[in-house]
């Protein structure tokens, strides 16, 4: 453990999150989210912590493209360290009793699990089980999540945001499975090819996920071959099974794969479809045709998510829609296929919407990348839209697909 370090996380098992971070340097943190006021409320198990806690989270916020907000101060009843551990501790509920999530719930001070309806109890109990204490725990149930695999035209230079389908053959079976255009990004370790970042369950027929290359990737559709192909998957690492990972599941930090844009295609870095207006909930569904006036957003580079945020999502089936983080750091099951330290969001989205940019506007008024959707709740009215969405952290897709080089969205 690094000196300082807090005890209950180790170096190899700490979350990719700014709480995170802060709990290796304040022991008495617990947690920290944006109210809906746009302060910062951050949770101490121990008062006295207070000055240390706000410099650490003013430095992260600052490395994070943000500015310091406001901060006021809850008694938190425990850390985020002991939450962490606890939610560890829980994972072999993902496979064992129908849980579909695990998250340290940052504005409750509790670890969140999220069940379908008849599993409620039975997750209860085995919480008591595996030694976690009750209290310190709820569950909660939620409506099944499903892989979301449409500013549906076509478009050069090809952008975030846009219409996409991946077309390819595994086992003899040819697949087209409709997605969201990600991020085009830069290979920090290849100066001379241009890629995109697509979800990995886009490009591959599950199970399994991950680990199919060469699927191409058209933009639009697949209607015309050549003129519509925008390159082939180029990196998509397999989900991988043991470690941490609860037995009998597959884990990997992002559903992501890269694509090697193919010769001659046109392509702009750090642009987003800018559709004509923003939907929020109750309404699931928000415009897709492009505002001709101010058609794309520029992404400035890529932050890390707070609880709180509120972030802008453009995909080809909701196109863009609002939402609220409500999670940064959660263990998401899709059928057995669990992506770790994933965000989620209170917010419209739908089946299509997979690779769709989750973007973040900071108090200059400049956006932000935070990750990339790969999930929802099939809760929505017409049975392929949902009420929350799941996204992979921007962090997490660079460390999966460039390693130590990383990708940049500029």
């Amino acid at each position: 453990m690094p000196a300082g370090g807090t005890p209950g996380l180790s170096v190899a098992d700490v979350p990719r999150s700014i709480s995170a971070r802060v709990a290796t340097h304040v022991h008495a943190f617990g947690g920290a989210y944006i109210d809906g006021h746009g302060a910062l409320t951050v949770y101490l198990t121990d008062p006295s912590s207070e000055p240390s806690a706000k410099r650490a989270l003013t430095n992260e916020l600052l490395a994070s493209g943000r500015e310091a907000p406001g901060m006021r101060i809850r008694a938190a009843r425990y850390t985020y360290a002991d939450l962490w551990r606890w939610k560890n501790a829980l994972r072999p509920l993902l496979t064992s009793a129908g849980v579909a999530m695990l998250a340290v719930d940052e504005r409750a001070n509790r670890v969140r699990i999220e069940t379908s309806d008849n599993t409620v109890a039975l997750a209860t109990r085995w919480v008591q089980r595996l030694g976690v204490p009750l209290a310190a725990v709820e569950v909660v149930a939620t409506a099944r999540i499903v892989q979301a695999g449409s500013v549906d035209g076509g478009q050069r230079p090809a952008i975030g945001g846009l219409r996409i389908a991946g077309f390819f053959e595994q086992t003899g079976i040819t697949y087209t499975i409709i997605c969201s255009y990600g991020l085009n990004a830069r290979d920090f370790a290849d100066t001379v090819h241009h890629y995109m970042v697509v979800a990995s369950h886009c490009v591959q027929h599950s199970p399994p996920v991950g680990g199919y290359i060469g699927a191409n990737v058209y933009q639009p559709d697949t209607t015309a071959l050549h003129a519509n192909l925008i390159g082939a998957v180029f990196t998509n690492p397999l989900f991988l099974s043991g470690g941490a990972c609860p037995s009998g599941a597959y884990c990997r930090a992002s559903d992501a794969a890269l694509v090697r844009i193919a010769p001659g295609v046109t392509t702009t870095l750090g642009a987003v479809a800018r559709p004509s207006s923003r939907a929020f909930l109750p309404q699931i569904y928000g415009p897709t045709t492009i505002d001709p006036s101010q058609p794309t957003f520029q992404v400035a580079g890529y932050s890390e998510a707070l609880v709180g945020d509120t972030v802008d999502k453009v995909g080809s089936a909701t196109g863009w829609t609002g939402g609220v983080v409500t999670a940064v750091c959660a263990d998401v099951n899709i059928g057995g296929y669990i992506r770790t330290c994933s965000g989620v969001v209170s917010g419209g989205a739908g089946l299509g919407d997979s690779g769709a940019p989750v973007m973040y506007k900071n108090a200059r008024q400049r956006y932000y990348v935070e990750g990339m959707v790969f999930g929802l709740t099939d809760n929505g009215p017409d049975g392929v839209s949902g009420r929350q969405y799941y996204f992979s952290p921007w962090q997490s897709i660079s460390d999966d697909l460039a390693g130590f080089a990383g990708l940049g969205v500029r």
